[in-house]
Formats: C-alpha cells, structure tokens, sequence
C-alpha cells in the first residue's frame, strides 16, 4: 500500500477530518488533501511528526512494511511491568490492559496537544480521570450484553460443575 492510501486510511481509523489532521501539523487545511491524492509529500521531520499523530511506525505509514505500531511502546511497556515486578506489584491481565491504554491515551494527547513538564500532571490526571470513566462504562456496556452475560454465565457453571 502507498503512502497516500495509508495516509487516508489512519486518518480515518483516528475519525479526524483533513483539515483537522493538517491543524495539528500547522499546515493549510489543503496539505493533508495533497498529500491524499499523491500530489504532494512531507518533509521528513514533518512526515515523523505525522506517524507519530497517527500512532505507527514510519516504516508503516511509508508502506514499506505491515507493522503498524511502533516498536518502542512495546520498549518502554515492558520496561514499566519490569520495574513493577521488581517492586513485587504483580499485574492482572486487566491492569496490563489499563496500563496500555493509559500509556497510549497519554501519548497520543502528548502529540496532539502542547504538555511540558509544567502541565503534565494536570493532564495526565484527566487522562486517567476518563480513561477511567471510559473503561467502566465499557465493562458495564459489556455486562448489559444479554449474549456475554449468558456466555460468561454458562463457562462459570460449567468450570465449577453446577
């Protein structure tokens, strides 16, 4: 896939317009359109900033390869459960999946929007105050599910043999 067509495509997977994709580069709302329709390419400083709005890799974002997410978020995850479990802090499979989406909501909010030292508490603290929120109502989404909730319901009964 071409440049172009993966630039489109992230862009709508991340449900932002042109011209809001150009805003965040400070760029015309044309560029992005440009860039779409092969007329046009970023710089490379500019086309880094832009995989990293859109969470890929260059390699990625170029079509020169199929992996899509930086490597370096799997990095510094890893680097983070090493450090929990060397402070003897073991991890569910449900505090690893928080711990991602924190770490992913933080990162991408770090690259559209202006965080320093000074402000990243402040941010960092509604990111979790939603992320929060957000995952609580997808559990309790999750739970309304009639179909989930009997299937969830049905493993339980026949693990324990009732």
């Amino acid at each position: 896939m071409q440049f172009s067509q993966r630039l489109r495509e992230l862009r709508k997977e991340q449900n932002l317009t042109q011209s809001q994709l150009s805003s965040l580069l400070n760029y015309s709302y044309t560029a992005i359109a440009n860039y779409e329709n092969g007329r046009n390419e970023p710089r490379m400083s500019d086309f880094i900033k832009l995989a990293n709005i859109l969470g890929v890799s260059t390699d990625y974002l170029l079509g020169n390869s199929d992996i899509k997410y930086l490597q370096e978020d799997s990095l510094w995850l890893e680097e983070v459960y090493k450090i929990l479990k060397k402070s003897h802090i073991s991890l569910t499979k449900a505090d690893q999946i928080f711990i991602d989406f924190i770490y992913f909501n933080t990162k991408k909010t770090a690259l559209q929007k202006n965080i320093t030292q000074q402000n990243f508490n402040e941010i960092y603290s509604k990111i979790i105050k939603e992320s929060s929120q957000y995952l609580l109502e997808t559990i309790l989404l999750l739970f309304q599910n009639k179909l989930y909730y009997n299937i969830i319901k049905r493993s339980i009964i026949n693990e324990l043999n009732i």
